[in-house]
């Protein structure tokens, strides 16, 4: 594996982040993502039990040690070693018995859901199982990952409000590994400029997979981090920029339309007003915010920081893809941001 970009990402991330973001909930479990990075690559890291992709990923995780860092997977391996490994192989073994049940459960209901049915027949979705996914289902002879189908519903409900056939530029901060992006690209071609940001190690991962789909298309750190100024090129060629947070400030660019997914209620309002800021500042003519409807949450509840982004701005609701597979539900703020 070339670490050139990680180990440069690593270092401007203790250098350039700031104190409040090196606190927050993904630089925790970061710190142990970068770990299993290092230690297994990203080749896989879809798989069940890789921790690599730990925070932003689909992958099921089925060991202990994939969610620990050097102390406790220390521990793990000594309790191993004076056990001859009889502590956690049989844990192992009965999480894998149950991970395999549910991918045939899995395979039954998405093979004969009406919605997703609608969905493979409404939109593209190729190559959604790559990095060694080994949570999918098989419909038509073909595999598709549950969590692209799940983007997809989204992408299908925020449509609907949004209109994203009339934008060319495309902001999505906390893009996870791409996935999204890799699902607009192919459904809708008139958006040619996408602007990824995220934490670290999430965005060298995320620079990785869309490298895998559309190469010299993406503009990495590497070619930006000495850049005083970061713009899409003045053309109609496909342009998909990957920033780490820390850098935003050099951003300028017009957004036609940004998004987030389930990871501002995860943010202080103070790191939230900081992306508001970067949105107003490049502006962003429209927004898409999803998130988790729950009865508690840990850091910023979304009907409070929704109100700095518009305060006149009602939440809409929209089931997942599978109805009655979950309790809660998506909530969803569509609209144009307060001047």
């Amino acid at each position: 594996m070339n670490n050139d970009l990680l180990e440069i990402l690593k270092k401007d991330y203790s250098k350039y982040s700031s104190k409040l973001e090196k606190q927050n909930h993904y630089s925790k479990i970061g710190k142990i993502s970068y770990l299993k990075i290092k230690k297994y690559g990203i080749k896989n890291f879809r798989k069940s039990s890789n921790g690599s992709g730990l925070g932003y990923s689909d992958s099921v995780i089925l060991d202990v040690e994939a969610t620990s860092g050097k102390i406790k997977s220390f521990l793990i391996h000594l309790i191993n070693f004076f056990t001859f490994g009889k502590i956690f192989k049989e844990q192992r073994i009965l999480n894998k018995r149950i991970f395999d049940n549910w991918i045939r459960y899995l395979n039954f209901i998405f093979s004969q859901n009406q919605k997703v049915k609608d969905l493979l027949e409404s939109y593209k979705i190729e190559n959604s199982t790559d990095f060694g996914c080994d949570n999918k289902f098989k419909k038509n002879g073909k595999y598709y990952s549950p969590y692209y189908l799940e983007l997809c519903n989204k992408l299908d409900f925020i449509n609907t409000h949004c209109d994203l056939k009339k934008n060319k530029t495309y902001c999505e901060i906390g893009g996870g590994f791409g996935a999204n992006i890799h699902l607009i690209q192919q459904n809708f071609i008139n958006i040619k400029k996408f602007l990824l940001i995220d934490t670290f190690p999430t965005i060298y991962v995320a620079t990785k997979y869309l490298e895998k789909f559309y190469g010299k298309s993406v503009i990495s750190y590497t070619q930006l981090v000495n850049s005083k100024k970061v713009s899409f090129s003045k053309n109609n060629d496909l342009e998909i920029i990957v920033m780490p947070s820390w850098s935003i400030d050099k951003i300028d660019v017009e957004i036609d339309h940004f998004h987030n997914g389930d990871s501002f209620s995860h943010l202080k309002i103070d790191e939230i007003k900081k992306y508001l800021n970067f949105l107003k500042k490049n502006k962003a003519k429209s927004f898409s915010i999803n998130d988790q409807d729950q009865k508690n949450y840990k850091i910023t509840n979304p009907y409070e920081y929704i109100k700095y982004f518009n305060k006149d701005i009602k939440p809409k609701k929209n089931n997942y893809v599978i109805e009655g597979l979950r309790e809660d539900k998506n909530i969803y703020f569509f609209g144009e941001f307060d001047k």
